[in-house]
C-alpha cells in the first residue's frame, strides 16, 4: 500500500529528518560547465569556415559542420537550464528522507515535495548500486523500486545510516548489485 504525506506536520512521530537536494557546488559546477561548453560550441558555429571530420568516418562540410556546432551548443544550453530547475527546485521544494518507528518517508518524485510512506515491513528488497563512484540505495516497495542517491543527502554517513536502519528495521540486507 503506498501512502501519502505531504507537510511536515501530517503523519507519525519523526525518528530523524535528511535535508534530500542536489548540492549547490554540483548545480553551480554543472552550470558552469556546460555553460562554458555551450558558449564555446557558439563560438565555432559563428566562426566555422571549414569542413569537419568526426572519427576519421563521417565528412561534414563547413555548413554540415555549422549545424553539428550549434546541435552541441544546443545540447549544453539544455544542461544549463536542467541547473536552473535544479536551483528552483532547491529553493522552492521541500524534498526530505524520513525516518520514522514504522516507516520510511521519501520523495514521490525528483520535482516534487510529496512523500511516500514506505512501511518498514512492505520492503521487500534492499539492493546498493555504486555507479563510477556515486552511491545510491534501490528500495524495493510492493514491486516499485524507489531510490535514493547517496549525493542528494547531506553526507556519505546520513546515506550508511539510512541503510543501516532500513536493513535493521526491514529485515533486509542492502546487497551490493554487480
Amino acid at each position: 500500500m503506498e501512502n501519502r504525506m505531504s507537510g511536515p506536520s501530517s503523519g507519525p512521530p519523526v525518528e530523524r529528518e535528511y535535508p534530500y537536494r542536489p548540492k549547490w557546488p554540483a548545480i553551480a559546477l554543472c552550470a558552469l560547465f556546460f555553460g562554458a561548453g555551450a558558449a564555446f560550441m557558439a563560438h565555432m558555429a559563428l566562426s566555422n569556415d571549414r569542413g569537419l571530420v568526426i572519427n576519421g568516418i563521417i565528412e561534414l562540410s563547413s555548413e554540415g559542420a555549422r549545424v553539428f556546432y550549434w546541435i552541441i551548443a544546443g545540447l549544453f544550453a539544455a544542461f544549463v537550464l536542467l541547473a536552473a530547475m535544479l536551483v528552483a527546485v532547491r529553493l522552492t521544494s521541500r524534498q526530505r528522507v524520513v525516518l520514522t518507528p514504522e516507516a520510511i518517508l521519501v520523495p514521490r518524485g525528483r520535482w516534487s515535495s510529496e512523500d511516500i510512506a514506505l512501511p518498514f515491513a512492505e520492503i521487500s528488497d534492499l539492493v546498493l548500486v555504486e555507479v563510477q563512484g556515486e552511491r545510491f540505495l534501490n528500495i524495493i516497495h510492493e514491486g516499485r523500486k524507489y531510490t535514493l542517491a547517496a549525493s542528494l543527502l547531506p553526507s556519505k554517513e546520513d546515506f550508511d545510516a539510512i541503510r543501516r536502519r532500513l536493513e535493521e528495521r526491514a529485515g533486509a540486507t542492502a546487497e551490493a548489485e554487480a
